[in-house]
């Protein structure tokens, strides 16, 4: 586990952020011009970076990096394409612990299938 202050996580999280904007970037474009796959397959990389990062920032309980994990694995986004409710569930646990009020909504939607 890497030690990073508070200031050195966020920063990385904005990262993470803008590498996961960039991926929705890609696929809207391919999307309005009807690109290959080789486009989504892009944009799918990008989210992997993400996801990458946040669980690198998740191990330092970075509370917004664990509500994003479990954004992504809900909607299958940078994780393999399938939902996973069990891992979303496991991430947003560990956000609403630390108080992240949409964790704690998004557990409870999902309650019956994690």
């Amino acid at each position: 586990m890497t030690n990073y202050n508070l200031s050195d996580l966020d920063t990385r999280f904005k990262e993470a952020e803008a590498i996961f904007a960039n991926g929705w970037k890609i696929e809207e474009n391919a999307f309005m011009h009807s690109d290959s796959d080789a486009e989504f397959a892009k944009a799918n990389k990008e989210w992997e970076k993400a996801v990458a990062v946040y669980k690198e920032l998740g191990k330092e309980n970075h509370t917004e990096s664990l509500f994003r994990l479990g954004q992504c694995y809900c909607y299958g986004t940078g994780t393999g394409g399938k939902s996973n409710y069990k891992k979303a569930a496991e991430y947003w646990r560990k956000a609403a612990e630390q108080g992240h009020v949409l964790a704690k909504e998004a557990l409870e939607e999902i309650k019956d299938r994690a």
